[in-house]
């Protein structure tokens, strides 16, 4: 057609009848993704590109504040990831303005006329295999199997929780180029765990998050935090802070590794036991961020973990562990008096 030109095999220009353009860019290098600022871009099998191009695609339509589309299956490969936990953070509530939809193949009755019963899904169903098959064909992504916490499921664990009257527990893992997280969780009934509120930001230093956290509604309520134990400066900031009745917030700390916090958190994920708000989107997605590094053997262990995607996390695991105490063994542990909310110098 006249208004195709083709330069090269990774290449070419369209422009319409009404004079809209657009041209064609290969991801290989994705460095030498630039040019005009576009309205839209589309990432096309976004699953076999890099996570690289994706960040670049995102910044080349951020000046019109235009659209990015990203079609095409999951895919199993680790380095590409990064497509699954996107669609993880879309099909939840957020401010990113991310939607996702899934669009399994035999929604196509064109090329599949029965659909989900079409004898050739089901000949894919049997050589695929249930993990394959509901990715490539059914268009939801199994969940990767080096996840730290793979049992964490959102239709059991994410719902709209009120403010229970039971004081309110900071948890806290200071941050400045890292986030800074900080999530305010209550103990209701001797051994429910209700995570209410979040504050989540990048940039921010110790008193500007303490007045964010003063202006929450559930501040009257709080009674202490716990924090790193290797934050000292953040340590004198909070207990600076003033509850509701004039006193400085008690703040407690202590050595937790990430193996403890995450046996910690582990313990604590039963359904009806843990409830976290919708509101806290952040460390939902920590839920399905945070992963385990995979060792030379294929083995994984607790020193294979890595460190981030996780400050939400880590957080809740100091509170616990101050609460509870460090896992032990098999059996839940009794909750511990609050011994260890004295004031931190």
């Amino acid at each position: 057609p006249k208004n195709i030109s083709m330069h090269f095999a990774e290449q070419c220009h369209l422009t319409t009848n009404w004079g809209a353009k657009g041209e064609t860019k290969s991801s290989t290098d994705p460095t030498k993704i630039a040019s005009f600022a576009p309205d839209v871009i589309l990432m096309v099998e976004a699953g076999q590109q890099p996570y690289m191009a994706f960040l670049k695609a995102q910044a080349r339509v951020a000046e019109k504040r235009g659209l990015l589309i990203l079609t095409g299956t999951f895919e199993s490969m680790e380095s590409q990831r990064w497509y699954e936990d996107l669609y993880w953070q879309g099909v939840r509530p957020n401010d990113d303005e991310l939607l996702c939809f899934s669009m399994p193949s035999w929604s196509n009755t064109k090329v599949y006329p029965e659909g989900r019963q079409d004898k050739e899904i089901k000949k894919l169903e049997r050589l695929l295999g249930p993990t394959l098959f509901s990715e490539r064909c059914g268009g939801v992504p199994i969940k990767s199997d080096t996840l730290v916490f793979k049992e964490f499921d959102d239709k059991q664990f994410v719902r709209d929780v009120r403010m229970a009257d039971a004081p309110v527990w900071l948890a806290v893992d200071p941050g400045v180029t890292a986030p800074y997280a900080v999530l305010a969780v209550q103990f209701v009934d001797g051994d429910s765990i209700h995570v209410l509120d979040e504050i989540y930001e990048t940039g921010m230093h110790d008193q500007q998050i303490v007045d964010m956290a003063m202006t929450r509604p559930w501040w009257k309520h709080v009674e202490g935090a716990v924090l790193d134990h290797t934050e000292q400066g953040a340590k004198i900031i909070w207990r600076n802070a003033k509850r509701a009745d004039g006193k400085p917030l008690p703040v407690a700390s202590s050595k937790v590794y990430i193996s403890d916090g995450i046996k910690r958190v582990r313990s604590i994920l039963q359904p009806g036991r843990f409830i976290i708000h919708p509101k806290c989107r952040n460390t939902i997605s920590e839920f399905n961020l945070w992963k385990r590094r995979r060792s030379t053997n294929g083995r994984e262990g607790t020193d294979t973990v890595r460190d981030e995607f996780n400050h939400g996390l880590k957080a809740l695991g100091y509170l616990l562990i101050s609460r509870y105490g460090f896992v032990t063994g098999r059996q839940r542990p009794k909750p511990q008096p609050w011994r260890k909310f004295a004031v931190v110098a």
